[in-house]
């Protein structure tokens, strides 16, 4: 449960981190797809004050995630949670990106039964329902597999989401 915990955190802290590097500035062009410019307008709303930092009470107000984990992530303990304090944390934990990147590429390589580096429609339908549900739309050369590439430019597409197709 701590470890699906921490995931989580990491995973909101990546997110948040990788938006920009202060709260009122808007997201660069190519941010990582829509997650980054939703994190960002959240971060900037619950910024009530505009300083770049979120107070407890900000937290408390519209961020229940980092409310209820204030205490860890505020490392100096002077009532604000800052993108450095977030960063560090997340660096701390491993990096989000870095543990969901690890975790994709082994149950890619376990799914992947044949070892030929691609997953075919019938190792997608045996073991990974979401990437079957969405195999046509993944399959962006139509060869009848997908590629890692194909995956992460599916996912780029769709704002880093694999659980929904574009129409």
């Amino acid at each position: 449960m701590k470890a699906l915990h921490t995931g989580l955190l990491a995973t909101f802290l990546a997110a948040a981190v990788s938006t920009s590097t202060a709260f009122a500035e808007p997201p660069a062009d190519g941010a990582k797809g829509d997650r980054a410019h939703k994190m960002h307008a959240h971060l900037k709303a619950a910024d009530k004050d505009g300083d770049s930092k979120i107070s407890r009470e900000e937290a408390n107000a519209s961020m229940p995630r980092m409310a209820k984990n204030f205490d860890a992530i505020d490392a100096n303990k002077d009532g604000f949670v800052t993108k450095e304090e977030m960063r560090a944390l997340r660096e701390k934990n491993g990096g989000a990106k870095g543990d969901r990147g690890q975790k994709m590429h082994a149950h890619l390589k376990a799914a992947d039964k044949d070892g030929d580096g691609k997953i075919s429609r019938e190792e997608a339908g045996a073991s990974m329902p979401r990437l079957a549900k969405n195999f046509e739309a993944i399959d962006a050369n139509k060869d009848g597999f997908v590629t890692k590439e194909e995956m992460r430019a599916f996912r780029e597409k769709n704002g880093g989401r694999m659980g929904k197709q574009q129409s």
